[in-house]
């Protein structure tokens, strides 16, 4: 696998997802779903449950990180 070493900045939001993800989610409609989040659990759920209702059948995993003060 790749590793990638970032800085992080207050403000930052990350998003790691498996196949079960972007196969039923665009990568528009998850920025979109990143940039309206409130929270990383919350949206890390919202994702999945998508992707399920979505038909995935595939692994929908999900990480989010946001960098907060």
């Amino acid at each position: 696998g790749d590793i990638a070493r970032l800085p992080l900045a207050v403000g930052d939001r990350y998003l790691l997802c498996t196949d079960g993800i972007t196969r039923c989610i665009s990568n528009r409609e998850l920025a979109q779903h990143v940039r309206d989040a409130t929270a990383p659990e919350p949206l890390a759920r919202t994702l999945v449950e998508l992707a399920r209702d979505r038909g995935g059948i595939d692994n929908a995993t999900v990480v989010a990180l946001f960098v907060e003060p």
